[in-house]
């Protein structure tokens, strides 16, 4: 749990899967799956719910064998990652646009993205995402949730705080004549922010949920120069 939260909520602790919770989502979205590959692939994971999903997704294409899943997965220190770039590597080939939202969304922050923050300023957005309509938008944020890497609904998507540094990690080089990933996030929530003062309570909603980003998107961690 995120001890900055518990002012706000009470934090609960999520376990990992049984083994048969595991084995029982993994063969749910791979009817070509044995039972025993099934069962090597949640024992190599841990059965944590952060790889076990992603790992169904990568296994859910017809190209895509257990065998070639299992010797991608180092034993240690963190096979969870080594799940996440299969899937990352997936998407770049099936759905770019896709991809391009999951790591616009991490690089805004481990908070819910409002997706109208993105239909409403496609002219900060790198392609793919400049280009897609809103139906389409909505399409591949669903591909997302579907695969289980990401917790969409019909306003926002929302990634696990963990994935979210794993993706902006994997792409800091991505996107350099735009100046990176964290240039094209602040461009978009400087878009966003309400052009009246913040005193102004009538802004208040809209700074309620940028401004979570805005932090995560100024952290002083990131090379924010360009």
């Amino acid at each position: 749990s995120d001890v900055g939260w518990q002012d706000q909520a009470c934090p609960v602790t999520v376990p990992a899967f049984t083994r048969a919770e595991s084995v029982s989502l993994l063969l749910s979205r791979c009817p070509d799956l044995t039972a025993e590959a099934a069962d090597r692939i949640a024992a190599r994971l841990d059965d944590l719910p952060l790889a076990v999903n992603p790992a169904a997704a990568v296994l859910a294409d017809p190209d895509t064998d257990a065998d070639g899943v299992l010797d991608a997965l180092p034993g240690a220190p963190a096979p969870w990652e080594a799940v996440w770039d299969l899937a990352r590597d997936r998407l770049a080939d099936t759905d770019p646009a896709a991809l391009a939202l999951l790591t616009l969304a991490a690089w805004l922050g481990p908070a819910p993205v409002p997706l109208a923050l993105l239909t409403d300023h496609r002219d900060v957005l790198p392609e793919p995402l400049a280009s897609a309509s809103d139906g389409r938008l909505a399409d591949h944020a669903a591909l997302l949730d579907r695969c289980g890497l990401a917790r969409v609904t019909d306003e926002d998507l929302l990634l696990h705080p963990m994935v979210a540094g794993l993706l902006t990690d994997r792409t800091v080089g991505e996107h350099a004549d735009a100046g990176g990933w964290a240039a094209i996030a602040v461009r978009l929530l400087a878009a966003a922010a309400p052009d009246r003062p913040a005193r102004d309570r009538s802004t208040w909603p809209t700074w309620r949920w940028l401004l979570p980003h805005v932090v995560a998107a100024t952290d002083p961690a990131r090379r924010l120069e360009t």
